[in-house]
């Protein structure tokens, strides 16, 4: 007859199940050496009870890893159809569980993207403050310390330097904006996938046959 059990239910077992059965292949003896013309093992135990008890370790850890694997089979089957919401998207519970394990790829894409976006707009910056000085250092020595002033005259030479020597950033995917988005979806999943993923496993119920 088919076993239902809440998911919540079926993890915890799972846990135990990985416990006991590693248990009890540590604790198993299925081979051992004895004399032929003896009907012992040891004094206290006899060939016939370890056979007896040998096949019953084994039938055992076999049933474990069975039940085992059941549970987990039906969690995951039960995972590709469970929908959950997070951060405003909707996800099976698989899709979800495989982000959370894999997030770390949009954490270090972010964090390259900052990186970059941070080292060359400080670049930029500080180049065309070399910019700005060069172009006051050859006013006051081309014109004089008062040409500065005279825009008429100044204007022509100021235009022509800047656009010979001023940087700007290059930046095709325009990179602050993709670490504004990159930013909000990572924190709003982080913040809100194992609360809705404990929310969905404590009303989903699973059938094991």
């Amino acid at each position: 007859m088919p076993e239902k059990m809440l998911i919540t239910k079926g993890l915890a077992e799972l846990k135990t199940l990985e416990k006991r059965i590693l248990s009890k292949i540590n604790e198993a003896e299925f081979v051992s050496a004895a004399k032929t013309s003896h009907t012992n093992i040891s004094p206290d135990l006899t060939k016939k009870q370890f056979e007896d008890n040998a096949k019953a370790d084994l039938a055992s850890i076999i049933a474990l890893i069975e039940r085992r694997a059941k549970i987990k089979s039906a969690i995951m089957k039960q995972n590709t159809i469970t929908k959950v919401y997070i951060g405003g998207r909707e996800y099976t519970v698989a899709e979800a569980v495989d982000l959370k394990n894999t997030i770390r790829f949009q954490k270090e894409l972010l964090y390259k993207l900052q990186g970059q976006f941070t080292k060359y707009s400080n670049t930029v910056d500080q180049q065309n403050q070399a910019v700005e000085r060069k172009i006051d250092d050859l006013i006051k020595t081309a014109l004089g310390n008062e040409a500065k002033s005279n825009s008429k005259t100044a204007y022509p030479l100021i235009e022509e330097y800047k656009k010979s020597n001023e940087y700007s950033l290059v930046d095709p995917i325009k990179a602050k904006n993709k670490i504004d988005e990159l930013s909000k979806f990572i924190d709003d999943f982080t913040n809100e996938v194992d609360i809705q993923l404990q929310i969905s496993n404590c009303n989903t119920e699973i059938t094991i046959d």
